[in-house]
């Protein structure tokens, strides 16, 4: 009652609402995508993963590698017709927030991502391959760009404020797991016209 816990009195997070409404309409589009099939069950399980890890990096800066693992199974499972575009995914994923890292530690001396980035960027190139994964990692960082300059010119963050870039990966994977050829065509053919 009120926005409160029933029993303890603690002012319950919009947090949690949030997740709750994403949940139902990430379910829904998955059913949509999919209907009645083994790949549903499978995909549920593992965007409930995905929606976990970026709500925990956003909320509390941490990823947990266990539920990243999770997620590198189920997306595997996914693909278990073909398991070398997953096992190329996984592998392009992680070496190439891998090589991001290093060029940002080189670039600023300090740490600028965390090793679950890495973990997931495995668990992403699991489900959608090479290809949409380094999509994903794009858009990821355009997010993580765009929303961090407008918190910052909020004065929500600061300059040096963690950016929890899982967060950002997590909603690219939402969008290029529904919209990704639609989202290339759009990029394809944007070049097209500065071309002709």
């Amino acid at each position: 009652m009120g926005g409160r816990c029933r029993y303890c009195r603690k002012r319950i997070s919009p947090i949690y609402p949030i997740v709750e409404f994403l949940t139902g309409i990430t379910f829904y589009l998955l059913y949509l995508k999919l209907s009645l099939s083994f790949s549903l069950f499978i995909s549920l399980v593992y965007f409930s993963l995905l929606l976990l890890t970026a709500f925990l990096d956003w909320q509390e800066k941490a990823t947990y590698d266990l539920i990243i693992y999770l997620g590198v199974i189920f997306g595997f499972l996914f693909n278990l017709k073909n398991p070398i575009f997953s096992l190329i995914g996984i592998l392009v994923g992680a070496f190439t927030i891998f090589l991001f890292r290093l060029l940002g530690f080189l670039w600023r001396k300090k740490e600028m991502m965390g090793t679950g980035d890495i973990f997931l960027g495995g668990m992403i190139g699991s489900l959608l391959g090479w290809q949409f994964t380094l999509l994903v990692i794009f858009l990821g960082a355009f997010f993580g760009v765009l929303i961090s300059s407008i918190l910052i010119a909020l004065k929500v963050w600061k300059r040096d404020s963690y950016i929890p870039f899982c967060s950002f990966l997590s909603l690219a994977t939402g969008l290029v797991f529904f919209f990704g050829d639609k989202i290339l065509d759009l990029y394809l053919n944007f070049f097209r016209f500065r071309a002709g």
